[in-house]
């Protein structure tokens, strides 16, 4: 079945950033009455036991795709380099493990459709059903397209709306850097330096994307994020900050708290045989993001800022693979994501995986789901995700979505990515004030009202059939 690509007069995206990603040249989408899916046009992901288990659908790659890498492959792109960072370990991942089973193809027909091919190669070879906890989860898929990640995808907004100025709040916000006990990867859009409080915090690392039309290929850097990311029309992309205000809740949440931000928005340059399109970074691939989590996953809570939802609604190959290799070593990981923002009760990744604490977002108030949050049972709490106020930009100019705007440091936003922070904060908080209890042991105190947080439940009956979720008040 060939992608659906019309969308119904209610569906049809007007926020200027959702357009630019579905008219990229790399692009290809699938659109059903809950949402759109993104894929690269082009790629192909496939898990190599399948392959290895069933000839007819290794003799259907090669005949459309070629293989390109895998998860675990360590080539890096001429001229770049990782360099140490302070505090921060980068560890390869390994051939052997999980992220080995992880390949990447790139189509040889560019006007191959992947998530075409991808549903007529699932058909062939049967996937597996992995366990969490003793408890069977979702079926991984023996193929898959690399599925396109935006901060919060949706029909409308990525995230939920643009950020608005704010006033800096009152002194002590944000407290002078003292002795880190705890660590918190970020994988976002990556971290802007603009106050001296949180910047002696913050880690800035690159994250990277896999080029496939390298030859050999390998993998290169992402641009870091800043204020230069701007459309044709010179307005500001609306996820520019993204990383940066998450960092400042993180920040001011969990004072006892460094932070690595990894920046991974995939640059557009290398993603199209063509060239040309869209020359700013507006998402990042499932690959790219299951990669940075294992460069950088040797934190003691990963914060993953993408929700992404998937063909057929089956999991991830790629952050599967991550979460099992960063687990294996430390079962007491906290790994939190954000619920995504297109009011449905679709399962988004990875927050729908059983290894991660997926979190929705409730309203100003604290009394209902924010009215844009995905929800259902396969989320493991809510917090307060609208009108949240935390560091921005120095900027002045167009914006999309609002006329000539003014920020001075600090803004406005909402959107399920900014719920997922208080409770990876919280987390990261409550193991730094007792490194003795894991940070997911943490996690389970926090969510059943221990560490002084005030838990009450929500239920909602507008996306799901009355489905509650334990809201964790976190201001």
């Amino acid at each position: 079945m060939s992608p659906n690509l019309e969308f119904a007069p209610q569906q049809r995206s007007h926020d200027l950033l959702t357009e630019q990603v579905l008219d990229h040249r790399a692009i290809t989408y699938d659109v059903s009455d809950d949402g759109v899916v993104l894929a690269i046009q082009g790629e192909l992901i496939v898990s190599a036991s399948a392959r290895s288990d069933s000839p007819r659908l290794e003799r259907e790659l090669l005949r459309i795709a070629q293989p390109s890498g895998t998860l675990a492959s360590t080539q890096l792109a001429r001229g770049h380099q990782r360099h140490a960072v302070a505090g921060v370990d980068i560890k390869d991942p390994d051939a052997n493990g999980p992220a080995g089973d992880i390949e990447l193809w790139r189509l040889l027909d560019p006007r191959h459709d992947s998530i075409d091919q991808a549903r007529r190669l699932a058909a062939i070879a049967r996937g597996v059903h992995p366990t969490f906890a003793g408890i069977p989860q979702p079926e991984l898929p023996p193929v898959s397209p690399n599925h396109a990640c935006v901060v919060a995808p949706g029909f409308h907004h990525c995230p939920y709306g643009p950020p608005y100025p704010a006033p800096a709040p009152a002194v002590g916000f944000l407290t002078p850097p003292g002795e880190a006990k705890a660590r918190v990867v970020v994988v976002d859009t990556g971290y802007i330096p603009l106050n001296p409080d949180l910047d002696p915090r913050v880690t800035r690392v690159h994250g990277e994307m896999w080029d496939v039309y390298a030859t050999p290929p390998a993998w290169v850097p992402d641009p870091p994020d800043g204020t230069g990311n701007v459309d044709a029309s010179g307005k500001l992309l609306e996820v520019v900050g993204h990383g940066t205000f998450i960092a400042g809740q993180i920040a001011h949440a969990a004072p006892q708290v460094a932070i690595t931000a990894v920046g991974q928005l995939d640059d557009p340059q290398f993603m199209h045989p063509s060239g040309g399109g869209n020359a700013y970074p507006l998402f990042a691939s499932e690959f790219s993001v299951a990669h940075s989590m294992l460069l950088y996953g040797t934190g003691d809570v990963i914060l993953c800022g993408f929700a992404f939802p998937t063909i057929g609604n089956h999991p991830s190959l790629p952050i599967k693979a991550a979460l099992d290799a960063v687990t294996a070593p430390r079962p007491g990981i906290a790994i939190v994501a954000p619920a995504g923002n297109s009011e449905s009760a679709i399962p988004q990744w990875p927050a729908a995986f059983g290894e991660v604490i997926g979190v929705a977002a409730s309203d100003r108030r604290q009394r209902a789901r924010a009215r844009f949050s995905n929800w259902g049972c396969w989320l493991e709490c809510c917090a307060r995700g609208e009108y949240v106020r935390s560091t921005y930009i120095d900027y002045s100019g167009p914006i999309e979505g609002e006329a000539d705007t003014t920020f001075t440091g600090w803004a406005r936003w909402q959107g399920t990515s900014f719920a997922a922070p208080k409770v990876a904060a919280a987390i990261a908080a409550a193991f730094a004030a007792d490194p003795s209890v894991e940070p997911i042991d943490a996690y389970a105190n926090l969510i059943t009202g221990g560490g002084g947080v005030a838990v009450d439940w929500i239920t909602d009956h507008h996306v799901t059939a009355g489905v509650s979720l334990p809201q964790l008040r976190l201001g």
